[in-house]
């Protein structure tokens, strides 16, 4: 299997979000993404529907790619990541000392950090 990008699988949810077409994508906004300082991806984002706090997710493309078909690229990923996690409603995570955002929005502790144990592992 090749390496994922998590840069590429950043830039692809990134596309998601601003697709007025996506009949999705209306229910979240964009706030951030890049990487952590271990390479894995971060998306942080708010539910519109809610207005409520910042929420962040986590991905290690390895274990989250080998949930799915092992043809499945960044692309096919992101369409999972993004119906499946992103934009199904949350109530909320929990807020995480951790360096997985710092430079991606101001104050990291605003960050409720959601998702399952692919996303979101203790350091």
């Amino acid at each position: 299997m090749t390496a994922l990008d998590a840069t590429a699988f950043v830039a692809a949810l990134r596309r998601r979000f601003a697709d007025p077409q996506h009949p999705l994508a209306s229910s979240v906004q964009w706030v951030a993404g890049g990487t952590s300082p271990d390479g894995r991806a971060v998306i942080i984002y708010r539910e519109t529907r809610t207005d409520g706090p910042l929420l962040g997710r986590r991905y290690d493309l390895e274990a989250f790619s080998a949930l799915f078909d092992p043809s499945f690229g960044v692309e096919e990923l992101a369409d999972v990541a993004f119906v499946q996690d992103i934009t199904d409603p949350t109530s909320g995570g929990t807020v995480r000392a951790t360096d997985w955002a710092v430079g991606l929005v101001p104050d990291t502790l605003e960050i409720e950090w959601v998702g399952e144990l692919y996303e979101v592992e203790d350091p």
